[in-house]
């Protein structure tokens, strides 16, 4: 009547039960799934590889997928809806720098497709688009070049703008920099590219537009957050920049908004992250303070007044004492953000953390650790799979041993 089974390590197992009856017999397969022991998480392994950096998470073909850098640009996309199943990795194309870089990774008609650089660290960049002829990412890449280009070492943008793909990146022009967008002429991505700048400033002022954005559609509009700093003066000032354009397709006129302003060496706008909250733009973003030794960083969260950005913004701190990268999303309508968080700069005490909030999160907001076992959570990508929240995240467990991760919530 009540039968058990014992299981091993963490994993997918497949599973049958039986009963028989004078009256008869009848089965029925299943899956039983085990995560760590007292955790609300189930985490599994994608991949080992040293110089993992900035996955990013979202949904292909109904199932979790993953673009990231780690010895090459890759594409990973698993066998089952909830994570469980057996992860595919495809390699995409090689990476010469000496420090990888972000990846970006949409849907396109039921299909991946993954924006990535190609050039060496020292050497004008060209940014491409990788479509996959299959949501496994088998039978072939089809490879556009979007910008030929500097468009040099950043964390580039990919968005679905107007049915279409785009991608928000860094123009170097000598010593300055422009934020540009990208956006293609038709749905499946083979058709010309529509380049325009976002905001930039003349050489002679050396200023650095948008190397970290952060690419969505707001209010029906295509919009960007992202960092801005003189790079004459970027240890003293940083700022967060909200761009919206005119016009559905991209062609109108760009708005530029200051959302948090810098100054007295406080850095506002780093590595942000945007979504629609309550029907209006909201961006969490690493917020550095490099007065005090170490320095210290928290996670900020802010949400405009207005759907189209037009009003106040209202600011929030989420945590510190040291925090980076966080990654925003909504949860039935609710902001949640995901990011490492630590005591201190150099503590031991790391951990991943998800907090949710409710209305326009501007009140109260629930912590929970997402892994303990795991020790980081670097650079998360917060996604919602099969109806749960569900993380990528890159696990160092050496010097440069690295693990790549995907978490999902076990409800």
């Amino acid at each position: 009547r009540t039968p058990t089974v014992t299981l091993g390590d963490e994993g997918r197992y497949d599973a049958t039960l039986s009963v028989t009856t004078p009256y008869g017999e009848d089965s029925e397969n299943f899956t039983l799934t085990v995560g760590a022991a007292d955790s609300d998480w189930i985490i599994y392994t994608v991949d080992e590889q040293e110089d993992i950096t900035y996955p990013n998470l979202t949904v292909i073909d109904g199932r979790p997928a993953i673009s990231y850098s780690g010895g090459g640009f890759k594409y990973a996309i698993n066998s089952e809806p909830d994570g469980s199943g057996e992860w595919r990795i495809t390699f995409i194309a090689s990476d010469d720098r000496a420090e990888s870089i972000s990846t970006g990774l949409i849907e396109l008609n039921g299909k991946p497709a993954l924006l990535y650089p190609v050039g060496g660290i020292s050497a004008p960049s060209e940014l491409w688009l990788a479509v996959g002829e299959t949501a496994e990412g088998t039978g072939g890449w089809e490879r556009v070049s979007i910008d030929s280009s500097r468009t040099g070492n950043a964390i580039p943008s990919l968005a679905v703008i107007y049915g279409r793909p785009a991608a928000t990146y860094p123009f170097y022009k000598g010593v300055s920099t422009d934020l540009r967008i990208a956006i293609n002429a038709r749905t499946d991505g083979s058709g010309a590219w529509n380049i325009s700048d976002v905001e930039g400033a003349p050489m002679a002022e050396r200023m650095d537009f948008g190397r970290r954005s952060s690419l969505a559609v707001v209010d029906g509009l295509p919009a960007v957050a992202y960092c801005v700093y003189s790079i004459d003066d970027s240890s003293n000032r940083q700022d967060l920049h909200f761009a919206i354009n005119s016009a559905p397709d991209g062609g109108g006129e760009w708005t530029v908004h200051t959302v948090a302003e810098g100054g007295g060496r406080i850095h506002s706008g780093n590595l942000p992250s945007m979504a629609v909250v309550d029907g209006r733009p909201a961006v969490a973003y690493t917020q550095y303070d490099v007065n005090p030794e170490p320095i210290e960083a928290v996670v900020r969260y802010v949400i405009n007044e207005e759907s189209d950005g037009s009003g106040e913004w209202r600011f929030i701190t989420l945590s510190g004492v040291y925090t980076h990268g966080p990654s925003l999303q909504t949860i039935d309508g609710h902001p949640a953000v995901a990011f490492y968080r630590s005591t201190s700069r150099f503590s031991e005490d790391r951990r991943l953390i998800l907090g949710t909030s409710v209305a326009d999160g501007l009140g109260e907001w629930e912590w929970e650790t997402v892994s303990e076992e795991y020790v980081g959570g670097f650079r998360p990508s917060l996604c919602i799979v099969e109806g749960r929240p569900a993380i990528a995240f890159v696990n160092l467990v050496g010097e440069r041993d690295e693990r790549l991760r995907f978490a999902i919530r076990d409800y």
